[in-house]
């Protein structure tokens, strides 16, 4: 008997300011993946599935080799967007989530006081959110010093050929990527919001220009006493808590004595898979280093008409689950993609060397199958402080004081000194939900009478997620499981 599955995540970024001092901004936390070094031996491993030896169904099926076939039925999950897509996966903006996350394993590796704290060893982030976050305060930025161009180079926004930022490209990209502006009306499913947020001191005045821009994106300007520390604490986690269902309570537990304002974002996605899984039951999973463990395992089998945008080779398998919910000529919106890298690869060397245009090619040769599926359970949270990790990155002057850092948001003198990001994400049978919040402190379906080929997708051994728009293309949330908690 089928269960319904839905996903669930929220994401939220804090950016918090500092008059005279360092501009504190709380950083997106994320699961980091903490991986031994040695892989998984392929001897540890089973071999990988098959159709031999299973259900009549798979009997009567020719396993998917990965070779191309005159009968293929392409996915295009990204509704003819492909050339979009590929030019967002070959820019910077594009590039962020990949850069983002290699830099938060370069500074956890080096630093027990940044991105290098690991205390999950699964991975989770939102660089959406994060991204998101740092933007609203690159609006701030002025044109004299370097603060400007290197958080612009960092994020994305970087052009060398011109000789300043076009903030209205900035704020015409952050329209254009926010789900939660172009879905209102669109019915219950998937639930999305992406929410800003300026939090300030009263005694911080603010550019009319700023605040104007900012609004733009939905970002309302609220303004409290900070000699009242436990009520601006309570205000900024009331609002996370309300922008993420519930999912991130607090992000804060004290202020700074210089801190003077926060920039806030929270995305909360929840949505309910278009093929449910069965219930869950033991299987074991191959973790890294440490042997078989029995996790709680959800299972589908192969059925008739009911189809996975698909793709392998011998490095590994890419599935999207399609979420329930608005569609695209008949393809889904919103999906979950799993990559399972062959038995026996070096995890680590999967994580570094996947990039957002790897991915993008995958996704543009997904082809329509009926398959089985193997999924862990899993469940993560986490919280990171990021300072460390973009100024790995190239966005260094905005953690030192100086009146040029964000000229075109207050005369004050400002800089970064926190950004804080908090993630979560569950995957159980009765849905996967997720959310997170950055704080800176300054697919077609056909039916078939027959199957044909087929695939086995188990995911016994660590594996990449990322929860993606179909639509624009970006990255809503990834993240990696090495070791299934629930």
């Amino acid at each position: 008997m089928s269960s319904r599955l839905s996903s669930q995540a929220s994401f939220v970024t804090i950016l918090a300011l500092a008059v005279l001092g360092t501009l504190a901004v709380p950083v997106p936390a994320y699961a980091c993946g903490a991986l031994c070094s040695n892989p998984t031996s392929s001897a540890d491993l089973p071999p990988r599935a098959s159709g031999e030896g299973g259900s009549a169904l798979e009997k009567k099926a020719v396993r998917y080799d990965g070779k191309p076939d005159a009968n293929d039925w392409p996915a295009d999950v990204s509704d003819g967007r492909q050339g979009e897509h590929n030019a967002l996966a070959n820019s910077g903006i594009g590039q962020f989530p990949f850069k983002l996350m290699t830099a938060m394993r370069a500074t956890a590796a080096s630093s027990s006081s940044g991105a290098g704290a690991a205390d999950s060893k699964n991975e989770l982030i939102s660089a959406l959110s994060v991204h998101t976050a740092l933007g609203i305060a690159l609006l701030g930025t002025g044109p004299d010093g370097p603060a400007q161009k290197e958080m612009a180079e960092v994020l994305g926004f970087g052009d060398s050929k011109k000789g300043s930022l076009d903030k209205s490209e900035v704020t015409k990209h952050y329209t254009a990527v926010n789900p939660s502006f172009d879905l209102k009306g669109e019915g219950a499913e998937p639930v999305i919001k992406m929410a800003n947020q300026m939090i300030v001191s009263n005694k911080l005045p603010v550019k009319d220009e700023y605040v104007r821009l900012v609004s733009s994106l939905g970002a309302g300007v609220m303004r409290l006493d900070f000699g009242d520390a436990e009520k601006t604490i309570t205000t900024v986690n009331d609002w996370v808590s309300e922008n993420t269902a519930g999912k991130i309570p607090t992000i804060l537990t004290e202020i700074e004595p210089d801190e003077v304002g926060f920039l806030l974002n929270a995305i909360y996605f929840k949505g309910s898979w278009l093929y449910p899984f069965d219930k869950a039951e033991n299987a074991p999973f191959h973790t890294l280093g440490m042997g078989a463990k029995s996790v709680p395992t959800m299972t589908r089998k192969e059925v008739v008409g009911d189809r996975f945008a698909y793709w392998e080779d011998t490095h590994g398998q890419l599935l999207q689950l399609a979420y329930q919910g608005p569609n695209m000529s008949g393809k889904h919106r919103f999906g979950m993609y799993l990559y399972l890298p062959a038995p026996g690869a070096d995890f680590r060397t999967v994580q570094r060397d996947l990039d957002a245009a790897t991915l993008q090619m995958m996704i543009d040769k997904m082809i329509m199958l009926e398959g089985s599926i193997s999924l862990p359970k899993f469940k993560i949270e986490v919280k990171y402080d990021l300072p460390d990790t973009l100024k790995y990155l190239g966005m260094r002057s905005v953690f030192t004081q100086s009146p040029t850092n964000f000229s075109a948001m207050t005369d004050d003198s400002l800089a970064i000194s926190r950004v804080i990001h908090k993630t979560f994400i569950s995957v159980d049978e009765q849905g996967t939900e997720a959310a997170a919040a950055t704080a800176l402190s300054c697919v077609g379906e056909c039916a078939s009478a027959e199957l044909g080929r087929i695939f086995a997708f188990k995911a016994d051994r660590p594996f990449l997620f990322f929860i993606r728009d179909n639509k624009t293309g970006m990255i809503l949330f990834q993240g990696s499981v090495v070791e299934p908690q629930v």
